[in-house]
């Protein structure tokens, strides 16, 4: 299936464990509560597409793009996401951790609540990102550009020690 174009296609529930979609084209898609174990989506395009409740661990994202996408409370822990471009996407409590997002495109994204404890986005760009109540915890932000993101926490702390801020420091003095 390895760059085959399944432009809105409608795939809901559908089993791709495993699956080779790598540069695939999956522009407005609808992959609602999808399961994408150790999927492989390196280049793939998701412009826009629907991925609420999607279960993706392990999956390749590498270099994918999901400019728009709709990825509401997906669970994508152990994933590799280098370079992937998230643009714009709504990612509200989605679960990231222990994920590499080294180098994404993040900006305007709405990460609210979502989990990002013990993932790595080294050099990533958080411009104008809502990261309101997202959790930190052991999360490196090395080199990452945070201008005008929202970082409001609520309730109980969202950062701690082991968070790494853009500037090499560590600590929770700098959460708001």
């Amino acid at each position: 299936m390895r760059g085959t174009n399944f432009t809105r296609a409608k795939l809901p529930f559908s089993y791709l464990d495993g699956a080779n979609l790598a540069g695939a084209n999956l522009t407005g898609a609808s992959l609602y509560g999808a399961n994408m174990f150790r999927t492989n989506l390196a280049g793939a395009t998701l412009l826009h597409a629907h991925l609420d409740d999607v279960r993706a661990n392990e999956a390749d994202l590498n270099r994918a793009n999901f400019t728009g996408a709709v990825m509401r409370n997906a669970h994508i822990t152990y994933a590799t996401l280098r370079s992937v471009t998230l643009q714009g996407a709504l990612l509200n409590g989605t679960i990231f951790q222990s994920s590499d997002l080294t180098d994404a495109n993040l900006n305007r994204a709405r990460l609210d609540n979502a989990n990002l404890g013990s993932a790595n986005l080294s050099q990533a760009n958080l411009t104008q990102a809502d990261l309101r109540g997202a959790r930190l915890q052991l999360t490196t932000l090395y080199g990452s550009n945070l201008s005008g993101a929202l970082l409001g926490f609520l309730g109980s702390p969202r950062c701690d020690d082991t968070t790494t801020w853009p500037d090499g420091t560590k600590g929770h003095s700098r959460c708001p």
